[in-house]
């Protein structure tokens, strides 16, 4: 147990020897300090700071906060008023009309709410640009300063689709369909630069059926008050049965069965480059003390240097799962009338959509995520225990927190886009 303990504070120590300065991962009994946290971005129409104090329980906002923006040593705003978000929703409520009796009426309302101890920034700045952000508060004045960083050209993205099956209804029982994904991009500099991967994944399916418009329902008493009706709000829509006085609308109708968005929880588990320093085996394979200490601690922030690139192209390895089961086959829809204009947009369509974010960042910052990877660690608690509170580095100068400008690159990887799987080539089931 003291190799332990001894071991990760080694490589604490050594993750954290970059930085200027530290302050305790626990801050509970730091009482009063003055707290500036930025995660600025280039070129960025907006960009907010969030200032607050230390206190022995919870952060407390500060709302009187002067907040300045520099831009190679140039003041080039100024802020003194929090955040404010302004809500608009049209409300419907029922009121009584002494010529027609109770009607709807829509009315229009709007609501602005403070988020306090918020500062939005309107000013933009580009790569290679000096940044730094001063805040006062009362007699505390605290201030950070880093250097906005190269762009990522667009990566190459090339994937593998694998869809899970595992019973005779076509449904995955044990796993769900996944992705696996290599991107590969060019390193900015022959300099040391420092990285991290971000990854959004959202899925959603969509039931499509055919419906029939009830004219009545709709106070539509006329045919072409019905055709005037379909042409404007029902597309795509077919006319059926058409007289001198009426006629019947079939329409598509659809709705959204599952919506689904997650953040960062994506596998890298075979991407040296993203488990740098994490041991690959498990503690029943006999590693040693080091190999089960390093491998607790996980790139939870996914961040990366260019240690095993630098100068040359990276290639990153990363697998994300689909958080819906996708099924092999459909049964034929039931349609009590027979549309074969609509035929091929019925049934249950799935869209899965991955938004990778690869954004360079400073060593500042880099070193800071490390130190969270290993705060976010099952070990960290047992370290802390008996060997005190782990130091977080930050670049925060007269106070505490962190200070980034980060440039991003995006990219969009439809997996599935209005995939219907196929029916089964049977008769329909009727009942």
């Amino acid at each position: 147990m003291k190799n332990f303990i001894f071991i990760l504070s080694a490589f604490a120590i050594a993750a954290l020897s970059a930085c200027e300065n530290n302050v305790d991962a626990d801050l509970d009994n730091i009482e009063g300090v003055l707290c500036l946290n930025a995660y600025l971005r280039t070129n960025a129409d907006t960009n907010f700071v969030y200032v607050s104090r230390t206190s022995r329980t919870n952060p407390k906002t500060v709302r009187d906060a002067r907040v300045e923006l520099r831009v190679n040593d140039n003041l080039v705003e100024t802020v003194t008023d929090c955040y404010k978000i302004t809500y608009s929703a049209l409300l419907t409520s029922e009121q009584y009309d002494d010529d027609l009796g109770w009607i709807n009426v829509e009315e229009r309302q709007t609501k602005t709410d403070t988020v306090w101890g918020t500062y939005m920034l309107r000013s933009k700045f580009n790569v290679g640009d000096n940044v730094r952000v001063d805040v006062f508060s009362g007699d505390q004045h605290v201030w950070a300063e880093d250097i906005a960083p190269r762009k990522i050209e667009p990566p190459t993205v090339s994937y593998t689709y694998t869809h899970v099956s595992n019973n005779e209804t076509g449904y995955s029982s044990k796993e769900n369909d996944r992705v696996s994904l290599e991107i590969s991009f060019n390193d900015v500099s022959a300099d040391a630069d420092y990285y991290r991967l971000a990854i959004r994944s959202d899925f959603y399916g969509v039931n499509a059926f055919v419906g029939y418009l009830y004219a009545s329902d709709f106070d539509l008493n006329t045919k072409d008050e019905i055709i005037d009706y379909a042409r404007k709000n029902l597309n795509p829509h077919v006319f059926r049965n058409e007289t001198d006085t009426s006629i019947d609308v079939y329409y598509l109708s659809r709705n959204v069965f599952h919506r689904w968005q997650r953040y960062d929880d994506y596998g890298y588990s075979r991407c040296p480059i993203l488990s740098e320093g994490e041991s690959q085996s498990s503690k029943d394979d006999g590693e040693s003390d080091f190999e089960f200490i390093t491998g607790d601690v996980k790139n939870t922030y996914r961040v990366f240097s260019d240690k095993m690139f630098n100068g040359s192209t990276a290639r990153l390895n990363v697998t994300d799962w689909a958080p819906y089961d996708v099924p092999d086959h459909e049964n034929y829809p039931f349609q009590e009338f027979e549309i074969p204009e609509l035929n091929d947009s019925v049934g249950s369509f799935y869209n899965w959509q991955l938004t990778l974010k690869l954004q360079t960042i400073s060593e500042q910052q880099y070193y800071y995520l490390r130190a969270l990877n290993a705060i976010e660690s099952s070990a960290y608690d047992e370290m802390s225990g008996l060997s005190g509170a782990m130091k977080i580095p930050t670049n925060v100068h007269g106070g505490s927190g962190n200070f980034c400008v980060t440039t991003t690159t995006i990219v969009k990887v439809p997996i599935l886009k209005n995939y219907r799987p196929p029916f089964y080539d049977t008769e329909p089931l009727y009942w």
